[in-house]
This record gives C-alpha cells, structure tokens and sequence, in this order.
C-alpha cells in the first residue's frame, strides 16, 4: 500500500495518495516518508517553488534522506541552476544510501 501512496505522490495524485494513506492500518516510517515527501513536493511544484533553488535543494536531501535518491537525482537533474549546496545535497546523498560509486562519480 506504500508503494501506491508513493505512486499517486509521484504523478502529483495528492488526494488519491491521501486516502490510500489513510486505509493503511499500521503506518511505519517508510509509509509516513511516503506521504510527506509526495505532500511537500507536490506543493512546490503546484505553487512554483520548485523553480526556487533553495526548494530543489531542500527536496533533493528532503529524498535522500528518506532513501529515495532515485526521485532525488530526478529533481536534482531537473534543475536548471545548481549550486555548491545543491552538489553536496546529492553527493551526500549517494553516500548516505551507500553508493560510494556515484557519489565519487558525481564528485
């Protein structure tokens, strides 16, 4: 049922993935993880703030640190501008999930 909460988070199906969350009888922080991220996401990118290079960050460790570095390196790859900040946020990320390989890589 996670999975389908962060399925519906990820096309930006808020609604969908919120009451999918609420028919899960025991939530873990996989499951708590899944609904914060998509809800966060979702409002940045439905206000415009994705565009803000503070906000890509944010999400970019937001995703890493809730071992999502896939959908991490999507929101990194889709920023326009990078900074030292936003380069560190993914490095740090590979290594946090143990991907020594690309976070040298990226490096």
């Amino acid at each position: 049922m996670t999975a389908v909460v962060t399925m519906y988070a990820k096309y930006r199906q808020i609604e969908d993935a919120r009451r999918m969350f609420d028919r899960i009888p025991e939530r873990d922080l996989v499951t708590w993880n899944a609904i914060i991220s998509g809800a966060i996401h979702g409002y940045a990118v439905r206000d415009g703030f994705e565009l803000l290079l503070n906000v890509s960050t944010a999400l970019v460790d937001m995703y890493a640190k809730c071992s999502l570095i896939g959908i991490a390196k999507l929101v990194f790859d889709r920023m326009r501008v990078k900074n030292v900040v936003s380069w560190n946020s993914m490095i740090d990320g590979y290594a946090q999930c143990g991907d020594s390989v690309e976070a040298m890589a990226l490096f």
